[in-house]
């Protein structure tokens, strides 16, 4: 709808700015980073190790993560521990992707709460192209995004230097990781 929506963290609150010029307070959430919208228009929001949602009313729910409380732990809602999270993206089946840059893994997030690792392996940083899932490796992801298709999945890394491609399987497991972009 041409509508903005900023996570201004310093101030905890999802803002939105309409086409207008108009700008409000949409949310309230604990330090929100990154946000991504889904085709339904729900906002995704990582605010302090946890994954909100935030419905079009502007009602925030937990989607996995506990505030406050860090790890790496797979799970589904508060279960699911997250640690330095920064970008994420979500597909058209309503997955939410996470990039956890101090872990160098990608977390996946089903519509249900459901949190695995997708891809890379905790802590193990490095640039391994053509590996699959667990076997990939990533150095400091900090952004992520979705093609129109959702078929890949894109990966900037920090001290990569890279862009990498995640291809997404029909059946919603990772693909083959390789390097479309920069020399590592």
């Amino acid at each position: 709808q041409g509508n903005l929506f900023i996570a201004d963290s310093q101030n905890q609150k999802i803002r939105k700015i309409t086409p207008a010029g108009t700008v409000s307070d949409f949310a309230s959430v604990p330090y929100p980073t990154a946000l991504a919208v889904d085709a339904h228009d729900t906002l995704f929001a990582i605010t302090n190790l946890a994954i909100q949602t935030i419905s079009t009313a502007g009602v925030v729910t937990l989607l996995a993560g506990n505030t406050g409380q860090s790890g790496s732990t797979n799970g589904t809602g508060a279960a699911a521990r997250f640690t330095g999270q920064y970008g994420l993206t979500v597909d058209t089946s309503g997955n939410v992707y996470v990039v956890a840059y101090g872990l160098n893994t990608i977390r996946k997030i089903t519509s249900a709460g459901v949190v695995t690792t997708f891809a890379g392996a905790l802590s193990s940083a490095g640039h391994v192209d053509d590996a699959v899932g667990l076997n990939a490796r990533f150095n400091v992801p900090k952004g992520i995004t979705i093609d129109s298709t959702s078929s890949n999945l894109y990966v900037a890394e920090e001290t990569g230097n890279v862009i990498r491609k995640i291809v997404l399987n029909s059946d919603g497991t990772a693909g083959a990781v390789s390097t479309i972009a920069g020399t590592y």
